[in-house]
């Protein structure tokens, strides 16, 4: 279910009808939290992660402000008029985020932005064409810049079958699809993977990465530590939550992740920790 008071609304950014939701919490809100599904995931798979970072902090300290985007092309975004095009998550996406970000969102010293990512989206929070604000943070996790691969599908094309009940949090970009038809995706195709590799190329420059200011959460698997964690040590004010036990290895995207009550509360603990820091 959305959290309470939530409702959406829509923008155009970069030519594109992008969908974006909102809600606040009862109280004032101590900043801004923009959470960003991977391309081909409606934006609907993070209300539970919504409704949590909305509720007050350590402290008494104020919930946040809660933004879901589709990205262009993507969930309830208008679609692209074809092909996922090469500079997509170099150009389109990142400079559709942060207009997003300077035109609706406004966040302030006061109010402060904290970015949070997962899958190819979080790729996309280190692409050079993202403007964040300087007191902003960003929290990722299931990324695969360290890898040089293409990052593990996040999600998979839109096609009728059935879904375990109750669903599992695996299945909720497939449930909200079977939902709501103008959230269905078709396969991504070979475009997408070189746009994706395009972005990837250019985020784990070093050059790049030591040019971050912002702080930043990793979270990283066992496995994906060995890869992403090096990239991580070049970023300036980067810190990682390293996942210790085998049941928290990411198969083919961050639903497998959720599945499990330990797994989930293991992962939060860190993202409520550091969203507190700027509390």
């Amino acid at each position: 279910y959305p959290p309470r008071g939530f409702v959406w609304s829509g923008v155009t950014l970069s030519g594109h009808d992008i969908r974006y939701g909102v809600a606040a919490p009862p109280v004032r809100p101590r900043g801004h939290v923009l959470i960003l599904s991977p391309f081909g995931t409606p934006a609907e798979v993070n209300f539970e992660l919504a409704s949590t970072l909305m509720q007050p902090g350590p402290k008494g300290a104020g919930g946040a402000t809660v933004w879901l985007l589709d990205l262009p092309g993507s969930g309830g975004s208008s679609r692209l008029p074809g092909p996922v095009p090469k500079d997509y998550f170099t150009k389109l996406a990142p400079e559709s985020v942060s207009a997003f970000i300077r035109d609706v969102i406004r966040p302030t010293k006061a109010m402060p932005l904290t970015l949070v990512a997962y899958g190819d989206a979080a790729d996309l929070a280190f692409s050079p064409s993202l403007n964040l604000p300087a007191e902003s943070r960003r929290i990722v996790w299931n990324t695969r810049l360290g890898t040089g691969r293409i990052a593990a599908k996040t999600t998979e094309p839109w096609a009728r079958k059935a879904i375990s009940k109750p669903v599992r949090r695996r299945d909720l970009p497939m449930a909200w699809q079977i939902a709501n038809p103008d959230l269905r995706q078709p396969s991504h195709g070979p475009d997408y993977s070189l746009a994706l590799n395009a972005l990837q190329l250019e985020s784990r420059q070093l050059s790049h990465l030591k040019r971050i200011r912002t702080q930043t959460l990793w979270i990283l698997t066992d496995d994906e530590f060995k890869s992403d964690g090096r990239l991580c040590r070049n970023i300036p004010s980067c810190h990682v939550f390293k996942l210790e036990a085998p049941q928290f290895a990411i198969e083919s995207g961050p639903f497998h992740l959720w599945d499990d009550d330990l797994a989930r509360q293991t992962v939060m603990t860190p993202i409520l920790d550091f969203r507190a820091l700027a509390e």
